[in-house]
């Protein structure tokens, strides 16, 4: 009977798991059922695990470090929050909305990121409590079917891998 939150990545700074926390602390103190699923391991895997303890939110944390099937796990999420430092085109986050998860996007990240509805951008320097606001509210609109938007924006795997024939084949032309 808990709501997921769910991030997929190597535990670094740039991924910012700090504020990850931070927000979840928040979104802990306004629904006390959500849960934070971390997929990811990394050199800052020990001191996040310490920063859970001291905030009491440990019990309430799952750490898997590694999974050849993070599909399974995306299956599980309401909402997948990634508050990257800095990042291009973060392929997990797309992997996610293109399974209908509402995702929680900051706007370090490229555009092209944000491609379908199910994606909402928020600036690292709004309050952990907005951010927390913001993922409830995500969490609450649910996953949509998103075939079209993907499409829309040339997301699908043949699209791509007849892109990038098209390209191989212009190269050695």
């Amino acid at each position: 009977d808990s709501n997921i939150v769910g991030h997929i990545g190597l535990i670094n700074f740039q991924k910012n798991h700090e504020k990850l926390i931070a927000i979840y602390e928040e979104m802990h103190k306004m629904d006390d059922s959500v849960r934070l699923l971390l997929i990811g391991d990394g050199e800052l895997r020990e001191k996040i695990e310490q920063e859970l303890e001291l905030r009491n939110l440990k019990e309430y944390v799952k750490i898997i470090k590694f999974t050849n099937h993070p599909q399974d796990f995306i299956q599980a999420m309401d909402v997948m929050i990634v508050p990257s430092l800095f990042e291009g085109l973060c392929l997990v986050a797309v992997e996610a909305q293109a399974n209908g998860l509402p995702t929680l996007i900051d706007n370090y990240l490229s555009p092209e990121t944000g491609v379908t509805e199910q994606a909402k951008y928020l600036d690292l320097s709004l309050s952990d409590s907005v951010w927390a606001e913001h993922a409830l509210k995500l969490i609450d609109k649910g996953r949509q079917d998103v075939t079209q938007q993907i499409l829309d924006h040339h997301m699908d795997y043949n699209q791509m891998m007849q892109s990038i024939q098209n390209v191989l084949m212009e190269t050695n032309g």
